[in-house]
C-alpha cells in the first residue's frame, strides 16, 4: 500500500464496508444452501423410504408389520384359500349328484 492510500482513511473504511457486506450476502446464500440441501436430502429420504416400501408391497411382506406378525397373516391366507377350494370342490362335486337326484325325483312323478 502507498503512502496516499495510508492516508485515505475513507477509501479503506468503503472497502472494508464492502468485504464485510460481501461476507454478510455470503453467510446469508451459504444458510440457504445449507438448508436447500436439508430439504433435499430430506425428500431423497423420503423417495428412498417410499421405493423401500414398495419393494416391500411388491414382495409381499407387510410394510406395518413385523416379521412374525406378517408370517402369521400369510399362514391364515394360505388357510383360507385352502378352505374355500375345499368348499369349491366339495360344491362342484355335489351339484351334478344333487341334479341326478332332482331329475329322479321329478321323473318319477
Amino acid at each position: 500500500m502507498g503512502t496516499i492510500e495510508k492516508l485515505n482513511v475513507f477509501s479503506r473504511e468503503d472497502e472494508y464496508a464492502q468485504a464485510i457486506s460481501e461476507k454478510e450476502s455470503a453467510i446469508i446464500q451459504i444458510e440457504q444452501f445449507q438448508d436447500e440441501i436439508e430439504n433435499l436430502t430430506t425428500q431423497l429420504d423420503s423417495v428412498d423410504k417410499n421405493i423401500q416400501n414398495t419393494t416391500d408391497i411388491i414382495e409381499g411382506n407387510n410394510v406395518t408389520e413385523g416379521w412374525m406378525a406378517s408370517m402369521s397373516n400369510k399362514i391364515s391366507e394360505f388357510r383360507d384359500i385352502a378352505k374355500w377350494e375345499r368348499i369349491v370342490t366339495t360344491v362342484e362335486d355335489i351339484i351334478p349328484s344333487l341334479l341326478n337326484l332332482m331329475a329322479a325325483f321329478y321323473l318319477r312323478h
